[in-house]
């Protein structure tokens, strides 16, 4: 069983945006996927996760 995970932002010109994850809080982080360039519209970020993932954190980094 899989699920999906959807996250939608606003994309600022000048700047990218890179979905990240981790399966702690304090845990390292990784990046999914290539980052995103903002144009002036609003982007979705989407990962699909299996169901034996118990917990998973989500961010999203923004540069710069």
């Amino acid at each position: 069983v899989e699920y999906n995970f959807t996250a939608s932002i606003p994309g600022y010109s000048g700047h990218d945006y890179q979905l990240q994850y981790s399966d702690a809080v304090t845990g390292n982080w990784f990046n999914i996927g290539a980052p995103q360039s903002g144009s002036g519209v609003a982007f979705n970020f989407t990962n699909v996760v299996s169901a034996t993932n118990v917990s998973r954190y989500y961010r999203i980094q923004i540069s710069p």
